[in-house]
């Protein structure tokens, strides 16, 4: 655009000047979207550096969004101011962080944000990072379907529970993850949240009452058999001293789940039809083994075991449940999921009168 200068008045007395003005392309052509993801201090991580984030941006570059973390929820809002590469920046401060935010909007589009949130008060800067949903009705995931994840025990069964912890996690043809489950501990956790266009999915969610636990990583769906998360997948669970009973301590679970596809119309369920029960943690001083059989959705326990072992195999949800005696003559309860391609069914068990958790495997023949 150019606009011509002129003297004031009736009469030029200068020559005329010429002004061009040079008005560049929006560099937000997807906007507005809304970008989900963490953060969090990898060299102290805890309840309180670590959180989720929420941001939408709008089309002219300004954005709203929270955080959330054991300090609660932080609004914020702001301008990006646009760089000759089109990476854009912005610096915001809420009631108790100070936001870096880098968003790259040029013609190679990232769909990604990152940068820090710092508290000055804790001394702690953490790294920000999240994405835009890569999937729509109009734009459907290749990775849609359901499948089955377990978070791996602690090595020390007596720092918390020896069990697996399960979920399922249904993918919907538009790109959003629902997982539901259940940690080792018997606590159900459940969140939603939108996959990436490249299978990353934020896990965020709070545990045992008002900021007193959380289960907080990412997941990397690839869509493979059986290894549907890659080994970038990290899942954190923190249980805080004094946040539950059984375990007064506190511990923290940082491990890389497993997940697999699960088809509940196959004829072979588990895809063995012989294996061997392990039972061990909890208040077993030592683990009990028993042989099983299993056909036509029914597992048979070897009619040799002495501790009241019975199993349940619930095809459609894949999950195998039941319960034992243990020697001190307490019932214990097993929960546990399917994961097909892998040959093992993991979970754990509950001890009724104490509430000791346990690890429950069923591995194949």
């Amino acid at each position: 655009m150019a606009i011509k200068a002129r003297d004031s008045g009736d009469v030029d007395t200068s020559a005329s000047q010429t002004l061009n003005i040079i008005i560049p392309a929006n560099p937000f052509p997807k906007l507005p979207e809304t970008f989900t993801g963490l953060f969090g201090d990898t060299n102290s991580p805890w309840l309180g550096t670590m959180g989720f984030f929420n941001l939408t941006l709008d089309g002219d570059g300004s954005f709203n969004g929270y955080l959330l973390n054991a300090s609660g929820t932080n609004l914020f809002n702001g301008q990006f101011s646009i760089s000759p590469s089109f990476a854009t920046y912005a610096s915001v401060t809420t009631a108790d962080y100070t936001l870096n935010l880098s968003v790259n909007a040029s013609a190679q589009w990232t769909e990604m944000i990152s940068g820090s949130a710092s508290n000055a008060t804790g001394a702690w800067n953490a790294t920000l990072q999240g994405y835009l949903p890569g999937y729509s009705d109009s734009f459907q995931t290749p990775l849609a379907g359901d499948y089955h994840m377990v978070l791996p025990d602690l090595e020390d069964s007596a720092a918390g529970p020896s069990g697996e912890s399960v979920f399922d996690v249904l993918i919907s043809s538009n790109g959003v993850a629902a997982l539901a489950g259940y940690l080792a501990d018997g606590t159900f956790v459940s969140q939603a949240q939108p996959l990436s266009l490249a299978g990353y999915c934020p896990v965020y969610v709070p545990l045992y009452g008002t900021n007193n636990g959380l289960l907080i990583g990412w997941l990397d769906f690839t869509g493979a058999t059986p290894d549907s998360v890659s080994t970038n997948s990290a899942l954190m669970w923190f249980n805080p001293a004094g946040a539950t009973l059984l375990y007064i301590a506190g511990f923290t679970n940082s491990s890389t789940p497993i997940a697999s596809p699960y088809d509940s119309t196959l004829a072979n369920l588990m895809g063995f039809g012989s294996g061997t029960v392990i039972l061990s943690g909890g208040s077993l001083t030592t683990p009990i083994t028993n042989a099983v059989t299993a056909s036509n959705y029914v597992i048979t326990v070897d009619p040799a075991a002495t501790d009241g072992l019975s199993l349940y195999l619930d095809g459609t949800a894949g999950e195998v449940f039941g319960s034992f005696i243990s020697p001190d003559n307490h019932t214990n309860y097993i929960e546990s999921i399917i994961l097909q391609g892998e040959d093992f069914v993991p979970g754990y068990f509950i001890e009724a009168n104490t509430n000791w958790y346990g690890s429950f495997i069923l591995l194949g023949n």
